[in-house]
């Protein structure tokens, strides 16, 4: 009788041991992974600041891009000269910075 019992808790030893490895691989798991959690959580952070200094500007008809760098609304009156900054963030969009047109969307990177 003590025999059997000897083996059973041999056994279950064993299965505890095969266990443990699991979890200890589950672990590592784990660890590796809310890594990779902190990393994009930092990212989104950043696109986050970075979108919040980004405002948007709708060109209307006789608008230009130094013309309107000088609106309150952009960069103010005297601010002729970060038209260029407008541009560079709207390569996308704006192939000839001396031809915008009404009605696009612009993005105006903030400081």
């Amino acid at each position: 009788m003590i025999q059997e019992y000897q083996t059973k808790e041999a056994e279950l030893q064993a299965k505890i041991q095969d266990v443990q490895k699991v979890v200890d691989g589950l672990n590592a798991d784990v660890k590796d992974l809310q890594g990779k959690i902190d990393a994009v959580s930092k990212e989104l952070e950043d696109c986050q600041a970075t979108l919040e200094k980004i405002s948007k500007y709708v060109v209307k008809p006789g608008d230009w891009l130094s013309k309107l760098a000088e609106y309150d609304e952009v960069y103010g009156h005297g601010n002729y000269r970060r038209w260029k900054e407008i541009y560079k963030a709207n390569t996308d969009l704006i192939k000839n910075p001396d031809l915008i047109l009404p009605g696009w969307e612009l993005k105006i990177p903030r400081p």
